[in-house]
């Protein structure tokens, strides 16, 4: 009986960590997207000001 309650723990214990793992790489992807989102934004921001920059004239 107390073998039978040992394994269920070591198998509970498995489908945690292994739902902890795939969480952890989710959650890893979508830092990297909006990372990646982030300095894209960036560059069109700075193309933006270049842009207005030769259109006003303005130099910063």
């Amino acid at each position: 009986m107390i073998g039978l309650i040992v394994l269920l723990g070591a198998i509970l214990a498995f489908f945690l960590f292994s739902m902890n793992k795939e969480e952890s790489r989710q959650t890893d992807a979508v830092s990297q997207a909006a990372q990646s989102v982030g300095e894209g934004a960036k560059k069109v921001g700075d193309a933006a000001d270049r842009a207005a920059d030769k259109y006003t004239g303005e130099k910063n």
